[in-house]
């Protein structure tokens, strides 16, 4: 799974594409490896993500999502709940994105897993835009400040001189790191 995670951040989507299609086909064969099998559906739901194949994304985050749910410790339905979210966002689904949302959240919770919190906020605020509820998204992007969502919602607002001061010091920091 390591090779097409990282063939993934490279953005070699195909060849990542491929070692997960290879990794499904060892499941098959071999029993222990399909406790990896939900990080390779997720990998491939993110991939197609990126191609805008939605109805695969849907496919294999609801695969991931299940069988995940079957294993303990496993972040998978986390990371597969927002990705599963962004999916109905951009289909305009926001009370299932809603519900989705508040689902994962509670599995975040529950589990601990806080290194998806920021992640999902900025879904959750995507969808309070989508909705038009700018005053939410404001109150999020305060409860958990980050430049992204801080400019998201200033642009919302028809705020650009505040979007470009939220993002200036990432800029800054870039510029300086070449």
């Amino acid at each position: 799974t390591n090779l097409g995670q990282v063939q993934e951040s490279e953005l070699h989507l195909r060849q990542a594409a491929e070692t997960y299609a290879e990794l499904m086909e060892m499941a098959d064969k071999l029993p222990w490896m399909m406790a990896y099998l939900p990080v390779v559906l997720l990998g491939l739901g993110r991939i197609h993500y990126q191609w805008n194949e939605l109805t695969a994304v849907e496919t294999y985050c609801c695969q991931a999502r299940e069988l995940a749910g079957e294993l303990e410790n496993v972040d998978t339905p986390a990371a597969a709940g927002i990705l599963l979210a962004r999916l109905l966002l951009a289909q305009c689904d926001l009370p299932a994105a809603q519900a989705l949302l508040a689902e994962t959240e509670q599995f975040i919770r529950d589990q601990q897993f806080d290194h998806w919190v920021e992640e999902l906020t900025e879904v959750r605020i995507q969808v309070a835009l989508k909705a038009g509820d700018h005053a939410a998204a404001a109150q999020l992007a305060q409860e958990r400040p980050s430049p992204r969502n801080q400019a998201r919602v200033a642009l919302a607002q028809d705020d650009p001189a505040a979007a470009l001061a939220a993002l200036e010091p990432a800029r800054q920091e870039a510029e300086a790191k070449g």
